[in-house]
């Protein structure tokens, strides 16, 4: 019985209950209408992850006047104003098929840091050819642990296994050393500003600046690929999205999403790009597919002060610190 229900009766999910009898006899009733999709431009892309990846477009929805990307390519998020705390997200995703047989690799990683409590974590996740590469430098023993989070506290390192929720007391374990070199080189990456998919685009290549509300309480201008120009005539590019984000003043870059469609007939042009990120990719006759890119915010203020802190599972050893 159900008291809160219509004469007493409620629903439940099959997957939650075990079943016994026969539920032929079961009343079927409509569910509620699945929601509609918000507009293409504010809503994030299902590819790779549509809770983080932010919005994106090819071309902008009304019209947008063309003007010229900022100069400044500068990616440092200590160095934004009047913030704190915060945390983003890096990810190159690339999914499709090579020659025929299917292709997926994905490494993603997440970074918080909240200054104001002296504590960071730094979470990634690796799968396909991506994971071949981390073998190659010494940590395949990651892969039974991702997503693999190292963070600290004040003085107090720990590594966390999201897998099966197991958190250890790091001290000077070399896996820490290893891990924090790596996640060096993927901060070096950021912090050097060089996008390398610009490199890309057509010459006649044109930007608008779309909004200027920011993200996740960043302030920020967002500058959107509009397409490609003909005199007065913008014409989108289908098979490319580009959105970038700077601080009001123009300053500091601090987000970006890119998705390239990759049609089997023009492989050839981007086979260099993609063998820079797996050699594999560019041995390849063929490839359809899709390549992502994005660095994006996640939270700012408390709630990155939150994503930043230790796993409850970690609690254990460092509160008895």
């Amino acid at each position: 019985v159900y008291a809160a229900g219509a004469d007493g009766t409620g629903w439940v999910s099959g997957q939650v209950v075990d079943v016994s009898g026969n539920l032929n006899d079961l009343p079927v009733v409509e569910g509620p209408p699945e929601p509609s999709r918000p507009s293409e431009a504010g809503a994030p892309d299902a590819e790779p992850d549509e809770a983080s990846t932010g919005p994106s477009s090819a071309g902008s929805v009304g019209p947008v006047d063309p003007a010229e990307l900022p100069d400044n390519f500068t990616l440092d998020y200590n160095a934004l104003p009047d913030i704190e705390n915060y945390s983003y997200e890096l990810a190159i995703a690339i999914s499709g098929s090579g020659d025929g047989d299917p292709y997926q690799s994905l490494i993603r990683l997440e970074y918080a840091r909240a200054n104001s409590t002296n504590q960071t974590r730094f979470t990634l996740d690796v799968t396909g050819a991506f994971m071949d590469q981390l073998a190659s430098e010494d940590l395949a023993f990651l892969e039974s642990f991702l997503p693999a989070t190292v963070g600290n506290s004040g003085d107090q390192g720990y590594f966390y296994s999201s897998t099966d929720d197991l958190c250890f007391d790091l001290g000077d374990d070399a896996t820490l050393s290893e891990v924090e070199a790596l996640s060096e080189e993927l901060r070096a990456l950021i912090d050097s500003g060089e996008l390398f998919f610009l490199d890309i685009l057509p010459e006649d290549a044109v930007f608008g600046v779309v909004d200027q509300s920011g993200l996740v309480g960043i302030p920020g201008v967002h500058y959107q690929l509009l397409g490609t120009q003909d005199g007065d005539e913008i014409t989108p590019i289908d098979e490319l999205k580009l959105d970038l984000w700077w601080t009001p003043d123009e300053g500091l870059l601090y987000g970006y999403r890119f998705e390239l469609q990759i049609e089997p007939d023009f492989y050839f042009l981007y086979r260099d790009v993609l063998a820079e990120l797996d050699a594999d990719l560019g041995n390849f006759n063929t490839f359809d597919g899709t390549l992502t890119f994005y660095l994006l915010p996640r939270s700012s203020g408390q709630a990155a002060s939150e994503a930043a802190a230790p796993p409850a599972a970690c609690d254990y050893f460092i509160d008895s610190e």
